[in-house]
């Protein structure tokens, strides 16, 4: 944060290593709002975060937005994860494709959250993902 406003996405791995993946700097001429996305970097820590990836695991990921959405490799990342892998993620709805094939993996389920149930919904997610309890 500098001066109140937002500066840099990092995405944070598993390891907590933390990658500066996109910022107000002109890194390519492609933005989206403000940020313009690292590629090459973004793309190293998808590799470095999810090659890794071993057993049952459950993965959050916060904000997957139009931006995240320009790598082909970010998409189909994580569209092959979820073959296997439970994933618990907040998205746009105009995710590029992404939430469509989310929406057509077999074992998905997708919560739309507003004003009036946000406050049930991480609730109702603990019950699916644990209905034993």
């Amino acid at each position: 944060m500098q001066e109140g406003r937002r500066v840099a996405l990092d995405l944070v791995s598993h390891r907590r290593l933390r990658y500066r993946v996109a910022s107000r700097t002109p890194i390519t001429e492609k933005f989206v709002g403000h940020f313009a996305l690292d590629h090459d970097t973004f793309d190293r820590a998808l590799g470095e975060t999810f090659d890794e990836i071993r057993g049952d695991v459950l993965i959050y990921i916060d904000e997957i937005g139009s931006l995240y959405c320009q790598s082909g490799r970010f998409v189909n990342t994580i569209a092959a994860f979820l073959e296997h892998h439970t994933m618990i993620a907040s998205l746009q709805t105009k995710g590029h494709g992404l939430v469509g094939r989310i929406a057509q993996t077999p074992h998905a389920k997708i919560w739309n959250v507003n004003g009036t149930n946000r406050d049930d919904v991480p609730m109702e997610i603990m019950r699916e993902l644990f209905p034993e309890r």
